[in-house]
């Protein structure tokens, strides 16, 4: 039993061709799978709709003159407009 071994080896480069195709193969697999998964469009109706039948949800949607003046004021000192881009 200290002989040769009657198993049969695959040559080399036969070898490398299956395992690089089948890479190939699974690598274009995993990657239209995972296009699929990031860039498939997203549904038409959204899961939680907003109806806007409810009386509070145009005032919720909308910002009072109040906080327009504020966020106003907030941009204008974070961006350090000038009082002529401030007025535009």
């Amino acid at each position: 039993m200290s002989g040769s071994s009657t198993t049969s080896r695959m040559p080399a480069r036969p070898l490398a061709i299956l395992v690089i195709t089948a890479l190939v193969l699974a690598s274009a697999i995993a990657g239209v799978a995972l296009d699929r998964v990031l860039l498939r469009p997203m549904p038409q109706t959204p899961i939680l709709a907003d109806s806007g039948f409810h009386p509070l949800s145009s005032a919720l949607r909308s910002p009072t003159p109040e906080d327009r003046r504020r966020f106003r004021a907030e941009l204008s000192r974070e961006l350090v407009l000038s009082p002529a881009q401030d007025s535009a």
